[in-house]
């Protein structure tokens, strides 16, 4: 289900390629933080969302609910909550 929204929604894309980048550039079994190319990603999704806020219909569309919860994912992946 995830990867449909965010194949339908920018916001969402951009989230998703910001955890894409930092999964594919850490170590096994070692979180290695941001990459540059995941802070540009979840930036410009950020931007996006906070446009589409302004607006009472599209401020509740699945891509923009499905944005916030992939920037609550991230946060607590980089949070280190649940690491082992």
């Amino acid at each position: 289900m995830w990867i449909t929204i965010a194949m339908s929604d920018s916001s969402a894309f951009h989230i998703t390629l910001a955890h894409a980048s930092i999964l594919l550039a850490q170590e096994p079994n070692q979180w290695t933080g941001e990459t540059t190319e995941s802070v540009k990603h979840y930036m410009t999704s950020v931007h996006a969302v906070s446009k589409r806020l302004q607006d009472p219909v599209d401020s509740t569309s699945d891509g923009v609910i499905a944005t916030i919860l992939g920037f609550a994912c991230l946060d607590v992946r980089s949070s280190g909550i649940g690491a082992p």
